[in-house]
Order: structure tokens, then sequence, then C-alpha cells
């Protein structure tokens, strides 16, 4: 008997009107609230029409996340407005774990976030913050379970980009995903290369993005029932920007990891090339690895800059081989710095987490220096004001 389940007609198009079209369809809501993410939204699409070299499955996935960005602005405005009280909500004691990729950050969160005193971002979260039924987290959360399913698939598909960077519906997460809803931030350019928008970004106040995030912050915190928690957050991509975010958190801390620039970035173009040429297989990588080296030198030429104005003790720098040899001081090193209590559960929670999570847990990812177009010597030139500003912590 002939297969008689339908195909389904994936969209192809990068029209603006069209994807705002599909999430009010899709949500059955109409008002956005403030639209000043619209400009930057327009500039990203035309850069990913222009820039970006997608392939047709790439076009169809970046479609389909910015129809998700948008259906969940919608809910979220609809949220804000129904509980007003959220927003008035105190973020407490944020740490935000900072610094180059691929320098322990990620270990680092997650360990922390088993700390049941702490409130962090879930994976499934950071991609939905919004829910889709009511106002809480649902025992199972729908998001969650699609989460669960689309990891799934990427771990069997990409079992290297998932030794990388394990992706676990109900661990910590960057906030970086929040950042994206924004469309004023470096995640569009993450995944993507879109040249056109960065330019276009690297000229705008970030301050409205922050202040976005915080509020989705906000509304993760009030879902979750997490009111009162110190918070543990992470992001790689706003090195360049702690000023701003000091302005939209005043009581913020954060916590700099580093490691030798010649085996972080190495690793982090690898990295890089993956996620990119997955929706633009065409896309060279030289291209790929030169453009990242030179957004994140960037970055953390600024960061120097900063770090002449923040005070000294809102910054806390951690070295990667004690995060991987002793995490446990550099741990209780943040707690002191930060003024959180140590507490036994907490200390039980995160020995547990950390035996339960060895190195190469989910395999081993090989790469090689070489075959992404980058040598050794141009990644210490570029980042030579960085090593020697922090050359106690590359030892």
């Amino acid at each position: 008997m002939p297969d008689e389940t339908p195909e389904i007609e994936f969209k192809t198009d990068l029209i603006l009107e069209n994807i705002i079209s599909d999430a009010k369809a899709e949500t059955g809501l109409n008002d956005f609230g403030d639209e000043s993410f619209m400009e930057g939204l327009s500039i990203f699409l035309d850069s990913l029409e222009r820039d970006a070299m997608l392939s047709i499955e790439g076009r169809v996935a970046k479609r389909m996340r910015q129809v998700e960005i948008l259906c969940n602005r919608l809910r979220a405005h609809k949220i804000f407005q129904q509980h007003p009280e959220i927003l008035q909500q105190e973020l407490k004691d944020p740490v935000f774990i900072v610094g180059l990729p691929r320098t322990g950050t990620t270990k680092l969160q997650r360990m922390i976030a088993a700390d049941p005193n702490v409130a962090f971002l879930r994976y499934y979260q950071s991609f939905n913050p919004v829910p889709w039924e009511g106002t809480k987290v649902q025992d199972p959360d729908p998001r969650q379970l699609k989460s669960d399913e689309e990891n799934a698939g990427l771990k069997a598909d990409q079992p290297e980009m998932f030794a990388g960077h394990p992706f676990i519906s109900h661990e910590a997460e960057e906030e970086t995903w929040l950042l994206e809803y924004t469309y004023l931030s470096f995640t569009q350019h993450q995944h993507t290369y879109v040249p056109s928008y960065m330019d276009w970004f690297l000229k705008q106040d970030l301050t409205r993005s922050f202040e976005e995030m915080r509020d989705l912050l906000k509304l993760v915190q009030w879902q979750n029932d997490e009111v009162g928690k110190q918070w543990i957050l992470k992001s790689v991509m706003y090195n360049g920007d702690i000023d701003t975010v000091l302005k939209v958190f005043p009581n913020a801390r954060f916590v700099c990891a580093h490691r030798p620039v010649e085996k972080q970035m190495a690793s982090w173009v690898s990295m890089m090339i993956l996620i990119r040429q997955m929706l633009a297989p065409e896309m060279k990588a030289s291209l790929i690895s030169h453009d990242v080296l030179e957004n994140y030198a960037e970055a953390m030429d600024r960061h120097l800059l900063l770090r002449k104005f923040i005070p000294a003790d809102r910054i806390l720098d951690v070295a990667y081989r004690d995060i991987c040899e002793n995490p446990f001081d550099v741990i209780k090193n943040i707690y002191d710095f930060a003024g959180w209590a140590w507490t036994e559960d907490g200390e039980q929670a995160m020995a547990d987490w950390d035996s339960d999570n060895v190195q190469h847990k989910h395999g081993k990812r090989g790469y090689a220096l070489e075959d992404s177009g980058l040598t050794e010597k141009e990644i210490r030139d570029r980042l030579a004001d960085y090593s020697q500003y922090f050359e106690q912590y590359l030892g």
C-alpha cells in the first residue's frame, strides 16, 4: 500500500513580512509591544540573503528560527502585560562568566548551576524562554520535550559537535540565545556569516539588547519560581561589552576564564567551521576561521580597554588549567568573591555533577589547526596584547 503521508512543504523565503505573518498566525497574537527590534531583524534577513551562502536546508532552518523568535516575542509581551509584577523582580547577585571560548566556561557554569541554591538559564528555556501553555513551567514541559528530541538528533547527526559542546536541555546554557531575540547581538553573526549585519551592529548602542535579556531572565525566574536565588550566567560573546552589562545589571560581577590562545582558538575555530558549514556547506574554512579570530580579538581588545575603568572588585580572573584540575578551589574562590554562601548541599550537588560529567563523556572531538586555514603565528600575533596582559593565567 503506498505511503499516503502528505509531504511537508518547508518555506525558504526570508521575507520580513511573511515571517511576521507566520508568527502571528501560529500564536494568534498581533502585538509585539516595542518594535525597535524590527530594524535589526530587517538588516539581518537582508544579510542572510546576500552574504550567508545558505543552502536550501540552511534557509529553512534560519527561517524557522526567526518565526520561533517572533512567536516568543509575541507571547512574552502578552505575559508582561498580564503580569507586570514580573518586571518588578530583582535578579539577585548575578555572576557572569566571560572569557574567550573553549576556556572551561561551560564546565564552570554547569557545575555551579548544580547547586540548588543557584538560579540558571536552562538550555531549553534559552531557545524558548516563554511558556507555550499557561505562564509557568509544565511537567513535562513541551519546550523541554522538543529540545530533547532536537538534541538527540544533533548527537546522532553531528557527534563531533555534540562532543565539543553537549546540548542538554535541563542543563545550564549561555544567555547568548536570549540576546538573539533582540536582533541587536553578535549572536546573529556567530552561527552564520552576516558581515553587512555586523557593520550595522558594531555602530549600535547595546543597552536595549541587555535590557531585553534582563527582562527575559526575569520571566524565566518567575516561571521557575526561583525568585531570591543568586544567578550564574555565562556568555563568551560580550567580553567587549561588560560596561553595558554593568549599566543594566549594576550589581553584576564577572569571572573571566583564560587559556593559552593557540589551544583555545584552534578548538574554537574548528567548532565554528562545523556549525557554519552545517547551514552553508560551500563556505570556505579559511573565511570562517579568520572571521572568528578577528571578531573575538576585537572584542578582547575592547575588554582590555575596559579593564582600566571597571573596578577590580567586580572581576575575578581564573585559569583553564585550574578549572580542569582544581574546580572546587576555583568555585569556592568565586563564591567568596561574589559573597555567596557555601553550603553542604550545594557542595554535594556540585561533586555529583563533576563525577557524572568527566571530560570527553560524550566523545572526543578531533581537529587540526591546519585544516582551518589559520596558523599559530596568526593567532599569537593577533592576541598578543591579551596574552601579555593575562600571562600569569596562561602558563
